[in-house]
């Protein structure tokens, strides 16, 4: 929770228990309390902002108000008859046990806090849409219709002192039509205000700053997200390693994302087919043909990032890319997309997943690669045997699917999801946030900078929930 409503529910609290004094032995100045939590809330809505998780806060802060109203006014001493101090204590009671109600709603839907990246250098944002007019776009109708992807970049940037961050969530109102989309197909209440609170949560990115003229250029590193997730599910990683000096484009595949959002508004929902398919684990959906589509994508996106630093295409880029040292790195879907690309293209120098693809014939990538999973779902064939190069396994105990993103940040009541490729384990997004910023700075730092990474040598006792094997070297 944020500070202002952290302060509201202590003050609702104090305000509740003062009536627990008798009257005679109350302070005078404890009458203003009800009024002090008043300004409090006020000034929460002013500076932090509305959110409707509160609003049972907001309800009693202003009904005590009310109720200690008259002895403001009059500075009448309350009445000390044995009746009206039984019925005081049970009402505060009532009133303890909605405020225990009040503090579990913010607490269980928080506006949480992405950790403060720890590289030295300032995270810059910025969007790119690109059209691949050697593609059409398989998922509509239209002839002319070209595959065109939506790329963000998070990159070392210059100091922004006079500008915000971005916002966690941008364009509430596509978003609500989106999840009403998914959530009618699933046959479930359209509760679409369930993440409006994200739009209040900060980043520490900053919009289109300049890029760090500290380096002439920076290491690349490609991210693919998982199937019907999105671009941005790994901000929390996406700015430690642009604070490390590390430019990220991570790509958004439209119609199998839940949400594609180009920078001219325009708006592209997952596509029925894509959503039917991964909701019912339907046999009739073509893997392959997506895992062929989002493999296109990305040798497109390398393509594209070469003609970016060569200043034929319009960028921040021209000449700050080294794309001499390349890694890819993807979840779930992604991660398979990842082996895919990397096997069949030597520009990837190393590569990362995160709980998805497998090691399989044909596609044996030669270049080192972290495979990070979940400890009760190891999708690995033929173990360290089918391992052409370097292979390191990570398990990570208590982690389940989505704990590889930032969703368990969203609520912990994810836990309680009996889903493997959506819920949450016990390990929370506080924890698994570090594991996952150490081990892919560590790795990509080995791999493309030459920088020795003691994690990679055997379990470590910082991170005794993963169970780290070296496969082959």
């Amino acid at each position: 929770m944020r500070v202002l409503e952290i302060l509201i529910l202590f003050s609702l609290l104090a305000s509740l228990i003062r009536y627990l004094i008798p009257p005679s032995s109350r302070p005078r100045w404890l009458a203003w309390l009800p009024l002090l939590t008043a300004l409090v809330a006020l000034a929460h809505l002013a500076l932090e902002g509305y959110r409707w998780q509160m609003v049972p806060a907001y309800g009693l802060a202003l009904l005590l108000l009310l109720l200690n109203l008259p002895q403001l006014l009059t500075r009448r001493l309350p009445v000390t008859r044995t009746a009206t101090r039984v019925g005081t204590i049970v009402v505060t009671g009532i009133g303890l046990f909605f405020l225990a109600l009040a503090a579990a709603l913010p607490a269980l839907i928080p506006v949480f806090r992405l950790p403060q990246p720890t590289g030295p250098y300032a995270v810059g944002t910025t969007s790119l849409a690109l059209m691949d007019t050697s593609r059409l776009e398989g998922w509509t109708l239209e002839a002319d219709d070209y595959r065109e992807l939506l790329v963000q970049a998070w990159y070392p940037a210059e100091p922004a002192s006079d500008t915000r961050p971005v916002p966690y969530l941008e364009n509430l109102p596509a978003v609500h039509q989106a999840l009403t989309y998914v959530l009618q197909a699933q046959n479930q209440p359209t509760a679409t205000f369930f993440v409006d609170h994200l739009g209040l949560v900060q980043t520490h990115s900053y919009r289109d700053a300049l890029v760090s003229s500290a380096q002439p250029a920076y290491p690349v590193l490609i991210f693919s997200h998982g199937y019907l997730s999105w671009g941005a599910q790994n901000i929390t990683q996406m700015e430690e390693l642009a604070s490390h000096g590390y430019v990220v484009f991570s790509v958004s595949h439209p119609y199998e994302s839940i949400l594609v959002i180009f920078p001219d508004g325009r708006v592209i929902p997952v596509n029925p087919d894509a959503l039917l398919g991964i909701l019912q684990e339907s046999s009739i959906h073509d893997w392959e043909t997506s895992l062929d589509n989002w493999v296109q994508d990305e040798l497109f996106l390398l393509n594209e990032l070469e003609r970016m630093n060569a200043g034929l295409r319009d960028s921040p880029f021209a000449g700050r890319l080294d794309l001499a040292r390349l890694g890819i790195f993807g979840h779930s879907f992604g991660g398979s997309t990842t082996i895919r690309v990397c096997a069949i293209d030597d520009r990837c120098k190393a590569g990362i997943t995160l709980d998805g693809g497998q090691l399989e014939a044909p596609y044996l990538p030669s270049q080192p690669f972290l495979h990070m999973r979940q400890e009760e779902r190891i999708m690995w064939l033929g173990g360290s045997s089918s391992a052409v190069g370097t292979n390191y396994l990570a398990l990570v105990r208590g982690a389940r699917h989505m704990d590889f993103s930032d969703v368990p940040r969203i609520s912990p009541l994810l836990r309680l999801v009996n889903h493997p490729l959506i819920g949450t384990g016990p390990i929370g997004g506080q924890r698994m946030g570090a594991i996952l910023n150490a081990y892919t700075v560590g790795f990509f730092d080995q791999y493309l900078r030459g920088i020795p990474t003691p994690l990679l040598d055997g379990p470590a006792a910082e991170f005794p929930e993963v169970d780290f094997r070296v496969l082959k070297r």
